[in-house]
């Protein structure tokens, strides 16, 4: 495999994150906008959305650099297969923690909710 194989996958893999990486850049714009209304959820909001859009970026570099390791070492195919599964339940825990900081960004900063006591009945 050559540096050029390897420019391309990489380049391909970005490619095919395009739409991650335009709704990442779009929402951290927009919470930087509204971060005076709410501070806190909007911290949580860029954290969420800066890990995702981080991602895009490590994901690729990293598996094409670990596929480029394993393929000129004298590795058996179990093993680089046990390699890139390890990696992919790295890559589904950090996945996971995108969804946990974007929820926590729902509710930070909002007041607890009390529900309203019930309609009197002897109305009727």
């Amino acid at each position: 495999m050559t540096n050029a194989h390897v420019l391309s996958g990489i380049i391909t893999h970005f490619a095919v994150q395009l739409p991650v990486v335009v709704v990442c850049l779009a929402a951290g714009l927009i919470t930087l906008n509204k971060w005076s209304q709410a501070p806190s959820a909007a911290r949580w909001a860029l954290l969420g959305f800066g890990l995702a859009l981080l991602m895009t970026l490590i994901v690729p570099i990293t598996q094409a650099a670990v596929g480029r390791v394993l393929i000129h070492s004298d590795q058996s195919p179990q093993t680089i297969n046990l390699v890139f599964s390890g990696l992919g339940f790295f890559w589904s825990l950090l996945r996971a923690t995108t969804y946990l900081l974007l929820l926590v960004a729902v509710f930070a900063g909002r007041p607890k909710y009390t529900p309203a006591p019930p309609a009197s009945m002897s109305q009727a």
